[in-house]
């Protein structure tokens, strides 16, 4: 009869192989069984990746030192320094009533309070302050290096670093003084007298970014016949 189309009859291999590619295609199609995860190594690698990009932003951040300082004992810590707590606006007193007394001078926060404060200003601004006050008893004022290597010298011949720092975060500015006692190589840390804690212990690098804001201000404070390891005569 003419307008009827005979049936087509397919083989058994063709329909099989016809089925198998739809089945085929709707394995590979996203979405077909469900969300497409990706391979748990590609999480893996990334996170991977991450932690290695920290460890080298760290690494680079912490201050390299010179072979020299190889030959500086791996451990100091000069345990005798005292510790006054720091009250409000007072760090820079107690910080250097701790240099003073170190040095065999009967002083405290309280009586260096007037002398240091006498500036009137925060941070920077007392710094000359803490200097005047340190000859006014008798001391030798004498700056440091502006280099890591220059204040684990001079904790390693015994003598406390009177420092500056900047510890903000943000806009908001922290001014502390604080006294270096100690250090390790190994664990490459720094141990301060600092704000009320009496053994502070922080590694080189957040030491470093911190000093750094503070400009990198480091003093001893001597007696007339006690010689620096490092230090330059203060002009």
């Amino acid at each position: 009869m003419h307008g009827v189309s005979s049936p087509v009859h397919l083989d058994p291999d063709t329909v099989r192989g016809r089925q198998f590619n739809r089945i085929a295609m709707a394995a590979v199609r996203p979405g077909a069984h469900g969300p497409v995860r990706r391979p748990v190594t590609r999480r893996l690698r990334a996170i991977g990746l991450l932690g290695l990009f920290a460890l080298l932003a760290a690494c680079a951040r912490a201050p390299v030192l010179p072979p020299e300082t190889e030959r500086l004992p791996e451990r100091v810590e000069l345990v005798g320094v005292p510790f006054y707590p720091q009250e409000d606006y007072q760090g820079g007193p107690a910080a250097l009533a701790s240099m003073l007394n170190q040095r065999g001078l009967d002083t405290s926060p309280g009586l260096l309070k007037d002398q240091v404060l006498s500036s009137g200003g925060k941070g920077e601004s007392r710094q000359e302050a803490m200097v005047a006050a340190a000859r006014r008893h008798g001391m030798l004022v004498q700056p440091l290096a502006p280099r890591l290597e220059s204040v684990l010298s001079e904790v390693a011949a015994g003598n406390p670093v009177l420092v500056l720092q900047n510890l903000s975060r943000g806009w908001w500015s922290d001014w502390r003084f604080a006294v270096v006692v100690g250090y390790d190589r190994r664990e490459r840390q720094l141990i301060l007298r600092s704000g009320t804690t009496r053994r502070l212990t922080t590694d080189f690098a957040a030491f470093d970014r911190g000093w750094a804001k503070g400009g990198r201000w480091a003093v001893l404070t001597l007696s007339a016949n006690r010689l620096p390891a490092t230090a330059q005569t203060r002009p």
